[in-house]
């Protein structure tokens, strides 16, 4: 069996790792992106800080 995962959009066209925050994030994700997306945060810190707020 393969799995393929794809988180930045290049084999899929909808990036999987925003339709994952949007169904499963309990929290307001979406500040966090904007605080990277101005430079306030590093990829890394986005990442983390996004991805902690799926629970199960």
């Amino acid at each position: 069996m393969i799995i393929q995962c794809d988180f930045d959009g290049t084999i899929i066209r909808n990036n999987l790792s925003v339709l994952l925050r949007e169904h499963f994030a309990r929290g307001n994700w979406r500040r966090i992106e904007d605080d990277y997306l101005h430079g306030k945060l590093t990829v890394e810190q986005s990442n983390k800080l996004q991805f902690a707020l799926i629970k199960e």
